[in-house]
């Protein structure tokens, strides 16, 4: 398909861009993305916010100044850095754009891709500077959740190994600062009586607090979680993390709580309810682990979640269609419990039957290919701006 000036055209935000927002386009996705995509975005929010009425592309084509093929190549630019998707009608020659708010600035310079093309392209000082300018406001607000999207790790073929170094120790600084996700575990019951099994120089902030995130995940008693751990240790008294989270996720422990509201309950307790006591597969308990650790939602609003996917996958838990629910939840900045009700009770309403969605999808948006290239674009100028 080719897009044409009189292709017609309806633009929509999906969620809401504030203020803040605009500040962090311009601060950590302008270097990124350049002057065109910037000035597209701009454009569109613009049209989108003042509600204005237009029958096809000319008006976007006359005001930006951008040719129509600038626009097309622009949009797709957009597409790879999560801030527009694109729908097509063939039917009717019609394109629905809808622009997506930016990322939360801890969440786009923790991103395992654009974290590191804006440390490559601006160096380290300046994303130091980024890092603790909107992490002191991220602090104040309260803003602990990190909400990143999961790339796998890549190692790339050139990428400079003190960069690589660089990055993860900035991400573990990051990570010291902020509180991450809900815990919900009685430490002083754990550790009753423990030292003798489990000396205190053998643990860390960091290990309790692992222990406290499996505790919540799965639901489990101090007691139980206790013994889980003793048989983690080796014979020096040290933990092996990875054979305590195995061993929480295969605990068939019965749970007991005085909690009467079963949204409160840990998530893969709220689905055993679900599923009138049976214990909940390995597979979907891996689920919800994504939805916590890696989506970073609270337990209250991962429940809702499942409620809602029960609903509309007739009792199935689909792992694929749970993600796609929650990224969508997440760029719609569904946050608290009452947000997700709230949802579940009146979805945004978009209509399917003449939409195609031509846009990258979110497994697709960053494709290896996709990564090489935008990151030998970003050497390229480099080398043309003389840097090595």
């Amino acid at each position: 398909m080719t897009l044409r000036e009189d292709s017609k055209l309806q633009i929509e935000i999906h969620g809401k861009i504030e203020r803040r927002d605009y500040h962090v386009l311009t601060m950590l996705y302008y270097p990124l993305i350049h002057e065109s995509a910037y000035l597209l975005y701009e454009m569109m929010a613009a049209l989108a916010d003042e509600k204005m009425s237009f029958d096809n592309h000319l008006i976007l084509v006359k005001v930006s100044g951008l040719s129509i093929e600038v626009i097309e190549r622009e949009r797709k630019v957009l597409e790879k850095y999560q801030l527009l998707k694109t729908y097509y009608s063939q039917k009717l020659d019609r394109y629905i754009y809808e622009l997506y708010p930016p990322k939360k600035p801890t969440e786009f310079l923790e991103h395992e891709v654009f974290g590191r093309m804006y440390l490559d392209l601006l160096g380290e000082q300046v994303f130091r500077f980024q890092k603790q300018a909107f992490l002191q406001e991220s602090l104040r607000k309260q803003e602990y959740e990190d909400i990143s999207e999961c790339i796998s790790d890549v190692i790339r073929e050139g990428w400079n190994e003190h960069f690589e170094n660089t990055f993860s120790q900035m991400q573990e600084e990051i990570q010291e600062q902020r509180d991450g996700s809900e815990i919900i575990f009685n430490y002083d019951a754990f550790l009753l009586n423990f030292k003798n099994v489990w000396p205190p120089k053998k643990r860390s902030a960091k290990l309790l607090k692992e222990i406290g995130r499996v505790a919540t995940l799965y639901g489990i008693h101090p007691q139980t979680m206790r013994g889980i751990v003793s048989r983690s240790l080796d014979k020096d008294g040290n933990l092996d993390v990875e054979a305590m989270r195995k061993r929480a996720a295969n605990s068939k422990a019965k749970y007991e709580t005085d909690e009467v509201n079963i949204y409160k309950w840990p998530p893969v307790r709220f689905l055993q309810n679900k599923q009138k006591g049976v214990e909940v597969s390995r597979y979907d308990r891996e689920t919800i682990r994504i939805l916590l650790e890696e989506y970073k939602l609270h337990p209250e609003v991962v429940n809702v979640l499942i409620d809602y996917v029960l609903q509309k996958a007739n009792q199935r838990f689909p792992r694929n269609f749970v993600e796609s629910v929650a990224g969508s939840w997440l760029r719609s900045n569904i946050e608290t419990y009452e947000q997700a009700v709230a949802y579940m009770h009146n979805p945004t309403k978009t209509t399917k039957d003449e939409k195609v969605l031509i846009s990258y999808d979110e497994e697709d948006t960053m494709s290896e290919d996709e990564r090489q290239r935008l990151i030998e674009e970003i050497r390229q100028r480099r080398l043309a701006n003389g840097e090595s």
